[in-house]
């Protein structure tokens, strides 16, 4: 347990100074999402009855077995993030999360090819938008703890003479 983060913590949390941390949100929002998709995809795969009642799922998705699981597993990794990872796990998966998600996007992209995964033309922009969500969530998350870090006066403070140059 990390004392001085639980001071910090309910330092904020009493002086009414709440900040939501961005890459927790994203990895909720990217957890819920996938979880969602990959197991409604997947079960409508695998109980015809399903497809039947709802066609339309399927049809606009068009999504594969290998895609819905991907999906699936993603979202697993996210609530390990949130459950286990602390602050750093968590901003570790928005990072390379939105880093998989981008470079799937472009490499869909450049060479057409589904990957193995049923990729349309129409996941990619999707996939750069999801992973620069991360990305941004990474980097927003960053800024914020290095502006934490900066004495309450606001000042960087100056270079001290201990060490290497």
């Amino acid at each position: 347990m990390n004392h001085s983060s639980d001071t910090e913590r309910s330092s904020r949390e009493r002086s009414g100074n709440r900040h939501v941390d961005p890459t927790r949100a994203y990895a909720w929002f990217a957890g819920v999402f996938l979880l969602l998709q990959g197991v409604s995809t997947l079960a409508m795969r695998l109980v015809p009855e399903l497809d039947r009642a709802f066609p339309a799922l399927l049809h606009h998705t068009r999504m594969v077995p290998s895609h819905s699981l991907l999906h699936i597993a993603t979202a697993l990794i996210a609530f390990a993030a949130l459950r286990w990872g602390a602050r750093r796990g968590v901003a570790r998966f928005a990072w390379g999360f939105g880093m998989f998600y981008i470079a799937l996007a472009l490499a869909g992209m450049a060479s057409g090819s589904p990957l193995g995964l049923g990729l349309q033309a129409f996941d990619h922009p999707f996939h750069v938008l999801l992973g620069g969500l991360g990305l941004a969530a990474f980097w927003l998350q960053r800024r914020r703890e290095g502006k934490s870090r900066r004495p309450p006066d606001g000042r960087l403070p100056a270079p001290t003479d201990s060490g290497p140059t």
